[in-house]
């Protein structure tokens, strides 16, 4: 949001995708609607929060990377490279491939 303040953008896109559990509570629509407009109350204009994924699970990005020959996805939420292959995030991108395998 910052950023997009910064740059004197309209809006900031997050990769937010559809889960069966939400695991975490800002992985939710109610959440980025509330920080949206909590955020833009504190910078004084308005930047919207663009969701684009978020009616994807993680097989369909998978899927639509695969189709668009995108390769190297990176989701771990350790930040290392290579990635930690076992935080959560990790664990479903292993389980995903496993699936389609």
């Amino acid at each position: 949001m910052s950023y997009a303040y910064q740059s004197n953008s309209s809006s900031v896109a997050i990769g937010l995708l559809s889960e069966e559990y939400h695991i975490f509570p800002d992985q939710t629509e109610e959440f980025i609607r509330k920080a949206e407009s909590l955020l833009n109350l504190a910078i004084g204009r308005e930047i919207k929060i663009l969701t684009p994924l978020i009616k994807f699970s993680k097989s369909d990005v998978m899927a639509l990377a695969q189709s668009k020959h995108i390769d190297g996805t990176y989701s771990c939420h350790a930040g290392t490279y290579p990635p930690c292959g076992k935080c959560v995030s990790c664990l479903e991108v292993l389980n995903t491939v496993k699936k389609e395998v």
